[in-house]
């Protein structure tokens, strides 16, 4: 990525956990590369809180994430992080009553939005907390790397590199699936409707790939169904 950059480069828009391969891109080596080059960095943590220890590794200057994903709040709720240089740059798309104060209060509070997710939020992050953090991501990791060794098993699926600290992992498929986005969602509820298992299909030209969570709700033999009926799925294709 570094060698795209040209004197012009001014701000790098990252993901930070790519959501189909499930790999970290921005990682605070990164970061730390694009800070020495004078570009400014605007991180998407959808996948970050709850699933990442250290979420804001690497100090990007701006950086949001998800809590509905892996922080066990309700969807609608999400973190927006400025670094302190940036925060007088920050301004609401909607001015109200709070916007003579600044970042955050300007951005957190805006009339007539529902506040209801943002409200519940601490909830789920409380639980999170309760459970013990630090064994719910390694619970995690482990059941999603046994659901992944399960399915590596089968004909023509290969896994792809993966962070050993991500609930998350991908396989590609054979060259001759998923090669499309609509391919791919057709898997996909296919998947759920024949073997009542949801993952992740997305597509690509030369066949696409299937992503694996692990999370407190799974169970091992979740995973044990999935890859029997895959199989068999995958054999009439």
């Amino acid at each position: 990525m570094l060698g795209a950059l040209t004197p012009r480069t001014t701000v790098a828009v990252l993901d930070q956990i790519s959501s189909p391969t499930a790999r970290i891109i921005a990682g605070p080596r990164l970061l730390a590369a694009l800070r020495e080059r004078g570009v400014r960095t605007v991180v998407d943590g959808a996948h970050a809180p709850g699933m990442l220890a250290r979420p804001l590794a690497g100090e990007p200057d701006f950086w949001f994430g998800n809590l509905h994903k892996w922080g066990y709040a309700p969807p609608g709720s999400a973190v927006l992080a400025v670094a302190a240089p940036y925060r007088a740059e920050v301004s609401a798309p909607v001015p109200s009553w709070e916007d003579a104060h600044g970042f955050p209060r300007a951005v957190e509070y805006r009339a007539t939005v529902d506040y209801t997710a943002l409200l519940a939020a601490p909830e789920g992050l409380d639980l999170l907390a309760s459970l013990g953090a630090a064994k719910v991501r390694r619970h995690n990791a482990e059941l999603v790397a046994y659901g992944t060794e399960l399915l590596a098993g089968l004909p023509g699926l290969t896994p792809m590199p993966y962070d050993p600290e991500l609930a998350m992992r991908s396989l590609r498929l054979p060259d001759r699936l998923a090669r499309t986005q609509d391919e791919a969602a057709a898997l996909r509820e296919e998947i759920a409707a024949r073997l009542g298992c949801r993952v992740l299909v997305w597509g690509w030209p030369t066949g696409g790939g299937l992503r694996l969570c692990g999370q407190i709700y799974n169970r091992a033999e979740e995973y044990e169904r999935l890859a029997a009926g895959l199989k068999g799925l995958l054999d009439g294709r």
